[in-house]
């Protein structure tokens, strides 16, 4: 799906459909992949095929897709080929009624505690950092307090995963408990805990790969052996063309994309990353490789 998402960038229609078609049979489809493909179809002025995947996509939990083809960037792709008199209209609300029937399942008690746990947690984190002053962060008393807090917050965080798997976008729509685990410190037992945890969560897919990556090179923000380049620090300060195809290499192993920054679920992903040339895309393509 990355590489389908490159071709889409590069406006290769027919190469990014052939990609994500063949995602979709190896994985499933979060909303924006489903998205891009119905823009794909739109882009080829293919009407039936870019309807039947704008109504899978807005079927699909945490769904934006009623409102994107609103967006100024977007909404002409799709009046152009909806574009009989009311029919870019009527598809809005139908499109806005999938997504509501499809919001239900989200309203249950459990997934509204989630929400409100993590927010009053993120709230709690903040709680010795927000103004507070240079005075205060040199004082040993009050790096105590602030690093017992993190701890507090942490347990409860972990308590939270271990029920209910990590609360993260994929399951109540936010990545706000990413906030949590920056402020993980990388030489104490929590940290090993949650490094483990955190890898089986990424595999089941309740934490996205680029939260994942993010949080490995914050963690390790001085061992480029760890970097996934997550964080732009280690573009202008620590990393060089020599550790690039190590970074791919991890990059690859997560799922991560590999040719742009960014996260896969958001749509302004489209910053290259600086050793992406033809050279690099003919070497990793899939397009021309076998399919199981």
């Amino acid at each position: 799906m990355n590489e389908a998402e490159y071709w889409l960038y590069k406006q290769e229609y027919k190469k990014a459909e052939k990609l994500y078609k063949r995602a979709f049979r190896l994985e499933k489809a979060f909303s924006k992949d489903s998205y891009l493909l119905a823009k794909c179809y739109a882009l080829q002025g293919k009407k039936k095929a870019c309807h039947n995947w704008l109504k899978k996509s807005s079927a699909t939990p945490i769904s934006f897709t009623p409102y994107l083809i609103h967006n100024p960037n977007e909404i002409q792709n799709f009046k152009r080929i909806f574009s009989k008199k009311g029919e870019f209209d009527k598809l809005s609300l139908e499109l806005k009624s999938i997504k509501k029937e499809v919001d239900k399942q989200f309203k249950n008690d459990t997934y509204k505690m989630l929400q409100d746990t993590i927010a009053a947690l993120c709230l709690q984190d903040q709680l010795y950092r927000k103004n507070a002053t240079q005075e205060e962060l040199n004082n040993d008393l009050y790096l105590k307090l602030l690093h017992q807090n993190d701890l507090d917050i942490q347990q409860k965080l972990l308590d939270i995963i271990k029920k209910y798997s990590y609360p993260g976008y994929p399951k109540i729509g936010t990545d706000n408990g990413n906030l949590i685990l920056v402020h993980i410190l990388n030489d104490d037992k929590t940290h090993r805990i949650y490094k483990e945890l955190l890898y089986e969560e990424l595999k089941k897919g309740n934490i996205l790969p680029f939260g994942y990556a993010y949080m490995m090179d914050r963690w390790h923000l001085v061992n480029k052996n760890i970097c996934y380049l997550s964080m732009r620090i280690y573009t202008q300060k620590l990393c060089t063309e020599d550790d690039y195809e190590g970074i791919v290499e991890r990059r690859l192993n997560i799922g991560l994309s590999i040719y742009f920054t960014g996260q896969r679920r958001k749509f302004s992903t489209y910053n290259l990353h600086p050793w992406v040339n033809d050279e690099f895309v003919k070497k990793h393509s899939f397009l021309n490789k076998k399919c199981n």
